[in-house]
């Protein structure tokens, strides 16, 4: 009865609005029990017990039964009412009667208040009125199952509810800001599997999937039909997941449940992980793919997995294992599918796979979302919402007319939220004549307003109608579904061209979450935007190509407007006054034939914004053998503000005939137009001062792309329509899409099996075998714990670098006249509250003398400055500089704190721009490209004669001319006339004739060597490179504790000495009360060598001073700004090439064989000093690369320039090798010295200098295991490379605008630290008496190199037992003290050196004692004396084939099985035998003579590689036709981690070459600003960027006659480093095009310099096309256009099949008859149909 309810008001019921999950109940949540909801409301009728705002849940349902509009109500002064209306439903008179009727009339005094009416109101003064409304209302209610479909639309709740790996989740009014991310990282959640690389949407590790019911073309949901999509939990909002399923990686399987997915199987299976990190994103991403695709019972291709990965970034494992796990789920046969055999899973490592997809289909049984009202959240101080999801436009409407003042309280209309990936949080409004930037307060999410989703397919209406919040994904899909019903080729072709660019828009989470108008909404929001770059659409310009229209609502009046979308982003409403709601697609004209397509070039394939894209349509009309064109629409982005679409077609308002004139003058026309629109836009941002961020785009490379565009189209519809064209250009129209890439992994050694389990349970011998990663479940589950997600413990504080974001002096801006802690400290508090502890600046930690803030953590050398914690002075000399340390109790507070005084907290003073130094380039370079010695003597960045310590390998040289030399590597000349060799190479290349007479020496078969004096030409070649960054996906993390034995420091370095030893000298404490413990890291390749130290350092201190535990919080953008990157390069090479021809040469045929190598090279240190030092020196020592000179000399030196310091990365001495093969190249395309037998290029250079077996190296190593020339000779003598060579000269002669280049490369690349002092590792090894396991703790660091992997195989061989028994602890400075950092790819190595060592201590005092004990038990039996051990005759493992690893035989019929090894721990510590061993390694060394002064170096790896490119001319599109890789592993540890390695050096090194730009701020006041510190602008390598043909084989080294390596663990090799240098022969080979293409386009055959990275603008520029020398007409190639170098032996015809015409109708692209390592010719073909379709279109 209402009675009783009413009764109970004063008890304050607070049950929710719907039941509280509940654990005991399956993850199911109980019905919505609408009556008793509504039932407490009554209870609540009255809120006089609160002052909270009462306008939303099923509130609004009761007061509008009361009073008609109303929405709430609300007490502020726990006496009075006030009920509030919606817009246009303020109090009437009636309403006052209704009011009047509620209480008592003799207290009744209504008074109005905006936006509602208040009243006075006692609950004993209610009138039995509101009883008999409840009644009613409760009895409407209660005789319904649910709400209406009206009633739930008006019905909302502000508690979220979604269900979250099969439990249902609610939160409470959750922030409108609060990220999807964040809540599953959160401490109550606790979710850490996820992964976020970083925040932008851009590397996928924050991949989870989304369920929700499928929506139909009508915008309607199908509340049957779920589908399942993967989505960026990063940019996901939090409220945005209402009422849906949510699965991470946690909800899939585990080792804990011992049952995983098949994408987790396939990952793990296909040795597809390495550090790990960002596995749980791709297994995601996979799964939630292949997941829908089963439920849809479709098909699935390997080209539908390629495109479902371009989402996915990995930097470790090339991408390419991860391609392959993810393909053996396609439906594809096994021709399609990689081949690459799975890794062996030992039986005890295996958990079963749940093959039933059924069974992985989410439940979403607890989420009927017809009961649970949409979500709405409300500021309860300001009573205005804050989050709104309406299910329909009116709601919307209503939304926003709620609002009384829009300026005070901004609405942003949001979808996916995909958007803030790349833009800031801020929403435009129109004030006046110009835009006010606001930041949101009030959030409309567009996702469930079913207007707007809707698709509309009429085909009684010209245009399809496209919902402005339909997705990318659905957009693609319905494109897609049209194009299966063969329309005509018309309007093929205009589905095609959209596609196209909606495909390569973004990744494929993005794609999911994207919607239409979103995207058209960043084009228009940002194109007069002061702050940020314009937003350069792909899909915008292939909808204005199609003349597309847009339609939008007014708000205010709701009126609906159809425009022109070129109107519409150009000249778009005022605003924040409209809102888009929709596309208007036109169909293909039945009247007339229109031909349209699109085209993109970006730095790298997918995932990258356009710098230029372009869509071009045009009528075309056949008159007997001619074409004339009209009625053109060319749209291009990338170009100015926004999207443009031409006037430049005006001069084809009438048909024009299509020759030669035709697109002369369209060319110019359209250069034209897109220069003056270029023009115009740089002129609008000097005059309002637009401070863009440095892209590095030329305007030049920018409009040259749109006119290419246009010659690519006219090329198309003149070949397609039987105009003659020369043929040479038809392949300038070939589409710009990646084909599916195909790769064979070979493990071709006898000792490597290659075999998927292993034959046998109790076989112990696990090396050289390709087992699975250790970790690789545990990473595929995502149950590996990095430091970065973990949880601080107790009541831990965040801290957060504040670094200088300018160059120049600073003044702090708060509080001049106090201290700068003090300034701060109350400044941040008053703004962020109590969160807020400390600010840490030198001033005040100065005035501790617990602290010792001064101690430097690099030397300071010259007057390089010593790097110190934080900068003494307040001058920043370069952005990055550690300026504080801001302390909160919260992560996001103290993020906040930092941004907001890097921001807003200081004053800056400006150096003048002339004297900042960014790049090597800033010395002075003169004419010929020499530096200026005299601007590098005279700066205050130089190293001064005598400032710098000698390193021990390298000697001080000061030349006649005044030239410092820092470093010099130079092989001794016995003959003291030959000293002056140098002097004569440089001297010679002066000359015309560039000859130059050098001592040659020619080994006689008698062994003696004499010397002759040979004619040599001299070849000088220059080659610079630039910066790159590490881009590890977990950015440097570090949490310290306090201990009782002082601090433990859980960091993720790849140096935990280092770490250890700085900590303790900050905080003046001894080293043993610091203990650095490291578990496993997300990726480091260097970066996490030196720097790492800084971090720990501070979380020290921050622990010292709070007491608590500290964690480092850093964004991707602050790690990459003050990290440091790869040094720089500029380098000169002189070869002096043996052209002599004398007889004693020709004998041994010689000529072509490098008689002299002189390098110079000036390295970019940053401002700080850091690991400079070794990094130059491994630079000049590895200079020599794999070819023996009798004179060699390589020289260094280091230059300071304005940025934070670089450091170690990765093979850094890949600069030199590049140069020494850039020098080959340039050598080998000498005419005068080609061999006279054909036989003299780059090829034959090389063949004739490479290493032989037990040749001297510079630096006086002796090549024992030298195996270069079987592995260059191999893949060179092959028949695959003589079809690939004649191949790419045919191409290049058969093609004008697509050119493609080759080079085979040998490697060789030497392993071990500088210092042979770091060449030693520790490692102890403990059994367990109760089940024999063993432990293995050693001081190396799991990066993801495998070391983990290879030191279990190594114990479980070595002690002879059970892998799965074996289990590595964590590395911990004080188990294993001193730990050498892991690098210089010797991990694995010294490590598990160390690990042997102690397994074979272990063993021999196991064996020992077990042959002693038996026997003496033995003894005991046989003379019938009591035995000492009752377990004494199973202890017999010598009589067993797999010793102590086999089971024992039962001796009695109760006998129990059991492992032998097992029986022999429990008995050895029975008698007090020692079960722990430690074992220490030292590596020896390959120098010929130890005791020199030479790099200690104590081994070698050699490869090969073979690399084919090929360039689209006219824009610069690169891609990698094929790569195949030979790599000497010696013998191998595992073969399948150390393909893994080898690919992912590989393709990081592409990176280097081809798209990982680092761009500074060239001017302004953020001068020297790195500005591509993010995925949106750093572009590392993705799925559709690794080679299309990949193989990778290790070679068999040990069936060769070559010693093995001796010096490392079984004789296997270091694989971290070397293959990086293989990604040489891609730069050859793209630079050979490169040269193709300028010899044709009349460049001259002059070798050039092109520095790395070589992006799609720097291949255009450097080919020098002009659109001048577009043609139609066939033109006679100029003399000079084929280079005459040839090969001997690849003089055999081959015929290969050339690429057939592109069909005007069809976009695709496909590889025909290629496989990668068998006989057959590949050939990439650009077209599937054929071409005269169209004709016959056209024709009618």
């Amino acid at each position: 009865p209402v009675s009783r309810v009413m009764s109970s008001t004063k008890e304050k019921v607070s049950q929710p609005l719907v039941a509280e999950y509940d654990h005991k109940a399956n993850g199911k949540v109980p019905a919505f029990d609408i009556v008793a909801q509504v039932k407490t409301i009554a209870a609540n009728v009255l809120p006089l017990m609160s002052d909270k705002v009462v306008v939303d849940d099923v509130a609004a349902a009761f007061w509008s039964q009361l009073f008609p509009g109303a929405v709430g109500v609300a007490s502020s002064d726990r006496a009075s009412v006030s009920v509030f209306f919606r817009p246009g439903s303020s109090p009437t008179d009636s309403n006052k009667v209704a009011m009047s009727s509620f209480v008592l009339k003799s207290s009744a005094q209504v008074t109005e208040v905006p936006g509602g009416a208040k009243f006075p109101l006692q609950v004993s003064q209610l009138q039995p009125t509101v009883f008999k409304v409840m009644e009613s209302f409760l009895g409407a209610v209660a005789n319904s199952e649910r709400f209406s479909a009206g009633a739930s639309d008006e019905m909302t709740t502000k508690e979220l509810f979604f269900v979250l790996n099969g439990r249902v989740q609610k939160v409470v009014a959750p922030a409108p800001t609060a990220l999807l991310f964040d809540y599953l990282q959160s401490a109550e959640v606790n979710l850490l599997g996820t992964k976020a690389g970083c925040r932008q949407g851009g590397c996928g590790a924050c991949t989870v999937m989304v369920s929700r019911p499928f929506i139909n073309n009508d915008g309607t949901e199908d509340p049957k039909n779920w589908v399942h999509e993967s989505v960026n939990s990063c940019l996901r909002t939090l409220a945005s997941v209402h009422r849906t399923v949510v699965t991470t990686i946690e909800g899939l399987g585990s080792t804990i449940t011992k049952s995983i997915t098949p994408v987790q199987d396939a990952v793990v299976r296909y040795a597809a992980t390495q550090c790990g990190y960002c596995t749980p994103g791709w297994v995601m991403a996979g799964h939630a793919f292949v997941l829908q695709k089963k439920c849809e019972n479709a098909k699935i291709s390997c080209a539908d997995i390629e495109d479902i990965a371009d989402g996915n970034l990995c930097r470790c494992t090339g991408v390419r294992p991860l391609l392959t796990a993810l393909k053996t789920l396609a439906d594809a046969d096994d021709q399609e599918k990689d081949k690459v055999p799975p890794a062996e899973i030992p039986p005890g490592w295996a958990i079963p796979v749940e093959q039933d997809w059924n069974k992985l289909v989410p439940s979403h049984e607890a989420i009927d979302r017809s009961k649970i009202a949409p979500l709405k959240v409300s500021d309860p101080v300001a009573n205005l919402p804050t989050y709104y999801q309406p299910s329909n436009l009116q709601q919307v409407f209503e939304a926003w007319k709620s609002i009384p003042d829009k300026l005070k309280w901004p609405i942003k209309f949001q979808f996916g939220n995909t958007g803030n990936g790349i833009y800031p949080d801020a929403v435009p409004y129109r004030v006046g004549d110009a835009d006010k930037w606001l930041n949101p307060r009030f959030r409309i999410d567009l996702t469930e307003v079913k207007e707007l989703r809707n698709i509309d397919d009429d085909p009684a209406k010209p245009y399809y109608g496209i919902g402005s919040c339909v997705t990318y994904t659905r957009f693609i899909s319905f494109l897609k579904a049209k194009l299966k019903l063969k329309p005509n080729p018309v309007e093929q072709q205009r589905l095609l061209a959209m596609r196209y660019l909606a495909q390569r828009t973004a990744g494929f989470q993005l794609r999911n979450r994207s919607s239409l108008g979103g995207n058209t909404m960043m084009v228009v929001l940002h194109r007069f935007d002061p702050k940020h770059p314009p937003f350069p659409s792909d899909l915008c310009t292939a909808l204005l190509a199609v003349g597309a229209s847009v339609t939008y609502r007014d708000l205010a009046t709701t009126n609906e407007v159809v425009v022109e979308l070129s109107r519409f982003i150009t000249a778009p409403p005022p605003a924040g006054s409209y809102i888009l709601t929709g596309y208007r697609i036109p169909k293909a004209s039945t009247t007339s034939v229109t031909y349209t397509d699109t085209y993109k070039t970006a730095v790298r394939h997918t995932m990258a914004h356009s710098y230029t894209n372009g869509g071009i349509t045009m009528t075309i009309t056949l008159r007997g053998a001619d074409v004339y064109l009209s009625n053109a629409t060319m749209a291009f982005g990338g170009i100015g503000p926004t999207n443009v679409s031409t006037v430049a077609a005006a001069r084809l308002a009438q048909p024009q005939k299509l020759d030669d004139n035709l697109v002369a003058a369209l060319l110019n026309d359209l250069n034209t137009e897109l220069g003056r629109w270029w023009a115009q836009f740089e002129d609008w941002k000097k005059r309002n001062n637009a401070q863009y961020a440095y892209s590095g785009e030329a305007p030049a490379y920018l409009i040259s792309l749109g006119v290419s565009y246009l010659y690519k189209y006219l090329v198309t519809v003149a070949s397609a329509n039987g105009i003659k064209i020369d043929p040479r250009i038809k392949s300038v129209s070939w589409p710009d899409l990646i084909p599916v890439n195909h790769a064979e992994v070979v493990y071709e050694s006898s000792k490597t099996p290659q075999v998927a389990v292993s034959s046998s349970a109790n076989n112990p011998a696990m090396a050289h075998r390709p087992v699975i990663k250790y970790e690789a479940y545990a990473q595929a589950t995502g149950e590996v714990k990095y430091v970065r997600e973990a949880p601080v413990s107790g009541h831990g504080v965040y801290f957060s670098w504040v670094y200088a974001k300018r160059i120049g002096t600073f003044a702090y801006k708060w509080g001049p006249n106090m201290k700068p802690r003090d300034a701060v400290v109350n400044y941040l508090y008053d703004k962020y509250g109590s969160a807020v502890l400390d600010y840490l600046e030198y001033e005040s930690l100065s005035q501790n003398p617990t602290i010792n803030i001064d101690m430097t953590f690099s030397a300071g050398v010259g007057n390089v400055l010593a790097e110190t914690l934080i900068i003494k002075n307040r001058q920043a000399n370069c952005v990055g500089d550690r300026i504080g340390i801001v302390v909160a109790t919260s992560e996001t507070v103290v993020t906040q704190m930092a941004d907001e005084l890097m921001n807003h907290g200081f004053i800056w003073t400006q150096p003048d721009p002339k004297t900042v130094k960014l790049k090597l380039e800033d010395y002075g370079l003169d004419r010929n490209g020499d530096p200026d010695f005299d601007q590098w003597k005279k700066s205050r960045l130089i190293f001064p004669m005598g400032g710098v310590s000698v390193p021990p390998n390298a000697t001080r040289d000061k030349n006649p001319d005044g030239k410092f030399i820092q470093n010099v590597v130079e092989r001794p000349v016995s003959d003291p006339a030959d000293k002056g060799w140098k002097d004569d190479v440089v001297a010679a290349y002066n000359t015309p004739s560039k000859i130059a007479q050098l001592p040659f020496f020619i080994q006689q078969r008698d062994g003696s060597v004499v010397r002759k004096v040979a004619k040599c030409r001299v070849v000088r070649a220059d080659h610079r490179t630039t910066e790159q960054l590490h881009f590890y996906l977990e950015t440097n993390a570090v949490i310290a504790e306090p201990s009782n034995a002082g601090i433990v420091i859980h960091a993720s370095t790849q140096s935990p000495s280092e770490c250890q030893t700085n900590v303790a000298t900050l905080l003046r404490t001894t080293i043993n009360h610091v203990d650095v413990q490291v578990k496993q890291l997300g990726g480091g390749y260097g970066g996490k060598t030196v720097r790492s130290k800084f971090h720990a350092a501070a979380a020290g201190l921050v622990c010292r001073l709070t007491g608590k535990s500290a964690k480092l919080i850093i964004s991707r953008e602050d790690d990459s700004a003050i990290t440091g990157r790869r040094h720089p390069y500029f380098m000169r090479v002189y070869l002096a090439i043996l052209v002599d021809d004398a007889p004693e040469f020709k004998a041994q045929d010689l000529k072509g064989t490098i008689a002299a190598f002189y390098m110079q090279a000036w390295m970019d240190t940053g401002f700080y000093y850091d690991s400079a030092e070794t990094v130059l020196n491994v630079a000049v020592e590895d200079s020599d690369g794999c070819y023996y000179s009798a004179l060699s000399r390589a020289e260094g030196q280091m230059l300071l320039t304005n940025k934070i310091a670089n450091t170690a990365m990765r093979t850094f001495g890949h600069a030199s090798i590049m140069a020494i093969e850039n020098a080959i190249e340039a050598a080998g395309h000498c005419r005068d010295i080609y061999r006279n037998d054909g036989d003299g290029n780059s090829t034959s250079i090389r063949i004739r200098s490479i290493y032989r077996l037990n040749e001297k190296t510079p630096i006086d190593s002796i090549l024992t295991d030298n195996i270069l020339p079987q592995l260059f000779y191999s893949m060179r003598d092959s028949e695959w490379y003589t079809e690939a060579v004649k191949g790419v000269r045919d191409f290049n002669k058969n093609n004008r605008w697509r050119k493609r280049g080759h080079c085979l490369q040998p490697a060789k690349y030497k392993i071990g630290f500088e210092f042979g002092t770091l060449e030693q590792g520790h490692a102890i090894v403990n059994v367990f008496k109760g089940d024999g396991s063993v432990l293995v703790m050693h001081d190396g660091v799991e990066i993801g190199q495998g070391l983990s992997t290879k030191a279990v195989q190594i114990a479980a061989t070595e002690l002879g037992v059970p892998i799965e028994l074996v289990q590595i602890g964590t590395t911990g400075a004080k188990v294993t003290p001193n730990p050498t950092g892991t690098g210089a790819s010797s991990g694995s190595e010294i490590k598990g050196g160390a690990t042997r060592e102690a397994c074979k201590i272990l063993k021999k005092r196991l064996s020992d004692w077990c042959m002693a004990w038996y026997a003496k038990n033995a003894e005991l039996a046989s003379q019938g004396k009591p035995v000492l051990d009752g377990n004494w005759q199973k202890l017999d493992f010598w009589n067993y084939p797999n010793g102590w690893a086999d089971i024992h035989k039962p001796l009695t019929p109760d006998d129990k099985p059991q492992l032998i090894w097992k029986t022999i721990v429990s008995s050895a510590y029975m008698q007090r035998v020692d079960l722990s061993a430690e074992g220490f390694y030292t590596n020896p060394y390959f120098n010929a003579n130890p005791s020199t002064s030479m790099p200690q170096v104590y081994g070698y790896v050699y490869a090969s590689a073979y690399s084919e490119v090929e360039i689209d001319v006219i824009t610069g599109n690169t891609t990698i036709v094929e790569t195949r890789l030979l790599v000497d592993a010696g013998k191998s540890m595992n073969p399948a981690v150390d393909v893994g390695q080898i690919e992912g050096a590989f393709l990081q090194g592409v990176g280097t070459v081809l798209t990982e730009t680092v761009l500074f701020q060239p001017d302004g006041q953020r001068i020297g600003a790195m500005t591509a510190d993010n995925t949106w602008v750093y572009k590392p390598p993705f799925a559709k960027d690794v080679p299309l043909n990949w193989s990778t084989t290790i070679f068999p080294s040990d069936q060769y006659p070559v010693p093995l390596n001796p010096h490392a663990p079984l004789s296997s090799k270091a694989m971290g480093e070397p293959p990086f240098i293989l990604a040489t022969s891609v730069y050859c080979a793209l630079k050979e095009a490169i040269y193709a293409a300028r010899m044709e386009n009349g460049l001259g055959e002059e070798w050039f310099v092109l520095p790395t990275p070589v992006t799609p603008q720097d291949v255009k520029l450097h080919s020098g096309a002009k659109f001048t020398d577009f043609k139609l007409a066939p033109q006679t190639p100029p003399a000079h256009a084929v280079p005459v170098a040839t090969d001997k032996f690849i003089a055999r015809e081959v015929k290969l099949q050339t690429p057939a015409p592109l069909p005007v109708c069809a976009l695709a692209s496909l590889i025909k008859n290629a496989t990668v390592c068998g006989s057959k010719a590949k050939t990439v073909t650009h077209g599937v149909t054929d071409a005269a379709v169209f004709r016959v279109a056209a024709s009618v």
